[in-house]
């Protein structure tokens, strides 16, 4: 059962994850909210600092014929 496992936090490890990112999982995921890394220190792990990776571009981008039809109501909604 999967509620009685994640009230323990036993999570399965991620066998493509990197030593730093599992690590900083590991930190993240504990029951004890008390014991759980604060922001602050998430963004000084050196998952964050160093391997983080990059954001990727939007696969749609502006071009994407579905966003036509959002602007052009978004636009009318702004002129009323």
């Amino acid at each position: 059962m999967m509620f009685p496992r994640i009230v323990n936090a036993q999570f399965p490890r991620l066998a493509r994850a990197s030593d730093t990112a599992r690590d900083l999982l590991s930190r993240l995921l504990v029951a004890n909210p008390k014991l759980r890394l604060s922001v602050g220190e998430v963004m000084s792990h050196p998952w964050f600092l160093r391997d983080l990776p990059k954001a990727r571009p939007r696969p749609y981008g502006r071009s994407c014929a579905a966003l036509g039809p959002l602007r052009q109501a978004a636009a009318l909604r702004l002129r009323l």
